[in-house]
C-alpha cells in the first residue's frame, strides 16, 4: 500500500527541498490565508494595474500549485465583483 502511495507521488513529480513541496518547479501552498494574500497581490499587477481572471490564474498557475486553484480564484474574483457592485450603488 505504501509503495503504491511513493509511487504515486513520485509520478505526479511532487518533491520536498529544504522543507518546502513542489510540484514541479511550482511551490506548493496549503490551505491557508496565504492562498488569498497571493491572488490579491498577483491580481493587483504592481504597476500594470489590475489582471484579468485569465492573466491573474497563469501568472499564479506558473509559480504556485494548490488544489482547486481555479475554484478559488473564481471564488476571489466573484466576491471582488459583489463588493465592487455594492460600492457603486
Amino acid at each position: 500500500m505504501m509503495l503504491n502511495f511513493l509511487k504515486y507521488i513520485l509520478l505526479m513529480k511532487y518533491y520536498r527541498h529544504n522543507d518546502y513541496l513542489f510540484k514541479e518547479k511550482r511551490l506548493g501552498v496549503s490551505k491557508c490565508y496565504i492562498r488569498d494574500l497571493l491572488v490579491r497581490e498577483t491580481h493587483a499587477g504592481g504597476l500594470m494595474g489590475r489582471f484579468g481572471v485569465q492573466k491573474t490564474l497563469e501568472t499564479l498557475h506558473k509559480h504556485f500549485y494548490w488544489s482547486c486553484m481555479k475554484h478559488d480564484m473564481y471564488k476571489f474574483f466573484t466576491i471582488a465583483l459583489f463588493v465592487k457592485r455594492q460600492n457603486q450603488k
